[in-house]
């Protein structure tokens, strides 16, 4: 509940920036740190329930890709002409539902992913293969790539295909895999977009000429809470299903990141205020 009152409190509440600077930094780091491993934890919860729910964009799009392919006796049965190819910008997709992020258009390379049961990749090849007996992820310049033998994800009949209902109980099944995977993505995501956000704030701080009043450390410890606001937004985006565009990955950042930066900013500004007024009151 006190954690609770302290996120409310930092958005709300600039005399609270007063109580913040009294604080040692380790207690406002570890607020930082609390609130960005809550936020990182919900949205990991949200991501792996929609990969993993029935009817999701992913099952969809990977039935699509393994229409009329079966396995019989641990053995791929293709009925396309080899090597099948499915189209990049359908792998592309595939790695934007995953991952949860926004490619833009951008191709991923034609050979990434392979069905071909004849044939043995060359050594400058780097793609996975799915191949008679066997899933192969192969890396440029090795001679061997790594193998997962159907037979390890099947039944003891060795058969299975690639219907969306069997693609959804698998996907089910990689539940807690799923989840960690998205936990740290979003931990990793969270705190570039705070490193972001934090940039955007000294700015702030040093232009309204409060940073000089106050020192680093002060500023570092109202950043550790007046950050509160942009990480919301940046969960938001994580959990709303948008593939959000977040700083460090490459394309623009979407216009509710800013706005979301913008509250962190005012809620700081009002902060600092409050702040060296009090001090400036305490010496008089």
């Amino acid at each position: 509940m006190k954690f609770l009152v302290q996120i409310h409190r930092a958005i709300t509440d600039p005399s609270y920036y007063n109580d913040i600077v009294a604080l040692r930094f380790r207690s406002a780091f570890w607020f930082f740190i609390r609130i960005l491993c809550v936020f990182a934890l919900l949205a990991a919860v949200v991501h792996t329930s929609l990969l993993t729910r029935k009817g999701s964009e992913l099952s969809k799009t990977l039935a699509e890709i393994f229409t009329g392919i079966t396995i019989q006796k641990n053995t791929m049965q293709l009925p396309a002409v080899l090597p099948y190819i499915p189209p990049a910008r359908t792998i592309a997709t595939i790695i934007d539902v995953i991952n949860n992020t926004n490619s833009n258009g951008a191709v991923v390379p034609e050979s990434l992913l392979v069905f071909d049961t004849t044939h043995i990749p060359s050594q400058s090849s780097r793609f996975i293969q799915f191949g008679a007996t066997a899933i192969s992820i192969h890396f440029r310049g090795k001679s061997n790539g790594i193998e997962f033998p159907y037979k390890q994800v099947l039944d003891s009949t060795g058969n299975g295909d690639f219907s969306q209902t069997s693609i959804e109980h698998f996907f089910g099944r990689l539940w807690p895999s799923l989840f960690v995977g998205a936990l740290i993505q979003n931990v990793i995501v969270l705190f570039s977009a705070a490193i972001a956000a934090l940039f955007f704030l000294f700015g702030i701080a040093i232009f309204s000429g409060a940073y000089f009043k106050i020192g680093f450390k002060a500023f570092m410890k109202i950043s550790c809470f007046a950050l509160t606001p942009s990480l919301i937004g940046c969960m938001l985006m994580l959990v709303s299903g948008t593939r959000a565009t977040l700083p460090f990955s490459g394309n623009a950042v979407p216009w509710l990141f800013y706005i979301f930066v913008g509250i962190s900013a005012f809620s700081m500004l009002r902060g600092l205020r409050y702040v060296v007024t009090s001090a400036h009151h305490g010496t008089h």
